[in-house]
C-alpha cells in the first residue's frame, strides 16, 4: 500500500449496479473501511458476486475478512456464499470477493446490515 499524504474519507456517489445485487453492495459499503470494486447481479448459471477491498495493511484485513466469515458461517442455510481472498503479485493488499446465487443476495444483505463486523 502506498503511502497517503492527504486523508480520505469515504463519501457517496453513483455507481451503476446491477438491480440484483444493489441491496448486497449497498451493505458492504456500510461496513467501516470497505470499499466495493465490482460486481454482477450473475444470470443463469453464474452467481451474483460483489468485489471489494479492506483499508488498511493486509493484516488487519485478514482479521476483518475473518471475522466476516464468523458473521456469515451461522447463516449458511439462509444465504448460501463463498467468500474468497486474493493477494495478486505485486500488490500489499487482498480483494475479496463474496458470490450467492443471485435468489440469496437480498438475505446476505440483510445478514450484513443487521450485524456489526
Amino acid at each position: 500500500m502506498r503511502p497517503v499524504d492527504h486523508v480520505e474519507i469515504p463519501i457517496k456517489v453513483t455507481a451503476w449496479v446491477d438491480e440484483g445485487i444493489v441491496p448486497l453492495v449497498l451493505a458492504l459499503n456500510q461496513l467501516p473501511n470497505v470499499e466495493t470494486i465490482d460486481s454482477c447481479q450473475g444470470r443463469d448459471d453464474k452467481p451474483a458476486h460483489v468485489y471489494f477491498r479492506y483499508r488498511g495493511d493486509a493484516r488487519t484485513a485478514t482479521r476483518f475478512i475473518a471475522d466476516l466469515a464468523a458473521l456469515l458461517s451461522p447463516h449458511e442455510r439462509a444465504a448460501d456464499y463463498t467468500l474468497v481472498a486474493r493477494w495478486r503479485p505485486g500488490t500489499d493488499e487482498p480483494v475479496f470477493q463474496l458470490a450467492c446465487p443471485a435468489a440469496h443476495s437480498t438475505a446476505l444483505a440483510r445478514i450484513l446490515s443487521e450485524a456489526s463486523v
